[in-house]
């Protein structure tokens, strides 16, 4: 059995048990007081070790790096993140540049009677008016785009510092 696998199973068993005695509090909750401290002393142990033992599920790689690297990858692991992120920018950032753009339209042009911005997007409109809401989301988008390039440019920097050479292209 895989280690990973072991993990499961004893989370669902721990899972289990403390569910069993902290919901048994509330079934046989009418007993005496001593079975009910030992309920909860005995689901909170389960409760803890169901904890400890979700914690160790986690591989690096498939829970640790959905939003950030992690810390001792390989550059190239790194510029491969950013890469990715760079991607779905370029996707998400138009999406919803458009979608901004048709509810302040129809705001402006009386088609909408409210309108639902995001906190910065609704400022930006009501201090500087339409373009500002408007522009607000295609400029956040090139410059977190930019701002990805320039740390995908610092990561190869700093590798071409040691005068290593990258095996894998990017």
């Amino acid at each position: 059995m895989k280690k990973k696998h072991y993990y499961i199973m004893n989370t669902i068993k721990y899972g289990l048990l403390s569910l069993f005695f902290l919901i048994g509090l509330f079934i046989f909750g009418d007993g005496e007081i001593e079975f009910r401290i030992m309920a909860i002393i005995i689901g909170i142990i389960f409760s803890y070790l169901f904890f400890k033992s979700f914690k160790k599920i986690k591989e690096p790689g498939i829970i640790d790096n959905k939003y950030k690297p992690a810390d001792d990858a390989s550059e190239y692991d790194k510029i491969k993140f950013y890469k990715r992120m760079i991607y779905m920018s370029i996707v998400a950032f138009p999406i919803l540049s458009y979608f901004n753009f048709d509810d302040i339209t129809n705001f402006e042009n009386g088609k909408a009677d409210y309108l639902n911005l995001w906190w910065p997007v609704a400022f930006a409109y009501e201090k500087f008016g339409y373009w500002a809401g408007v522009v607000f989301v295609p400029v956040l988008g090139i410059i977190v785009i930019v701002g990805f390039f320039i740390v995908i440019k610092n990561i190869k920097w700093k590798h071409n510092k040691n005068n290593t050479v990258l095996i894998k292209r990017y």
